[in-house]
């Protein structure tokens, strides 16, 4: 993923939102693993899952406060992850974001009828990254 603009990831400012739980869901291995890194660069504490099913495991361990959500997973898509990821009580006020390569207006309205807080079209930039991070650190 790359770096466009804004604050370089692992400044010192950053450095403080490390109680911030991130989990990033994405069945593009490459994807995954270079968000994850540049997320746990800028100070995060990150987890990946490359499919539905690990995905509700490790959210259900982990408590995330926010999860980076494909919506196009190989075997539950991303809308049915995240009602299940919603029924549970325990990650009811997790934030939940699309990223998606779906940017179509009906993969949006589906997005929102879930409740998905935010929606991000690959490919994704820590640009756009970095301010639903931070807002998440100064809700905690």
């Amino acid at each position: 993923m790359p770096y466009q603009g804004g604050q370089q990831p692992g400044s010192d400012s950053d450095r403080a939102l490390r109680r911030v739980r991130v989990l990033v869901v994405d069945d593009n291995r490459s994807f995954a693993h270079a968000c994850a890194r540049m997320i746990q660069l800028a100070g995060f504490e990150v987890r990946t899952a490359f499919d539905g099913v690990e995905a509700i495991v490790i959210a259900a361990e982990f408590h995330p406060n926010i999860t980076l959500l494909d919506i196009g997973l190989p075997d539950i898509d991303g809308y049915e992850v995240a009602r299940q990821l919603r029924s549970d009580i325990t990650l009811q006020a997790m934030t939940i974001v699309a990223v998606s390569s779906y940017g179509h207006d009906e993969a949006r309205q589906q997005a929102r009828s879930i409740e998905f807080n935010h929606y991000l079209v690959k490919p994704v930039t820590f640009a756009e990254l970095h301010p639903l991070l931070q807002t998440i650190q100064q809700d905690q």
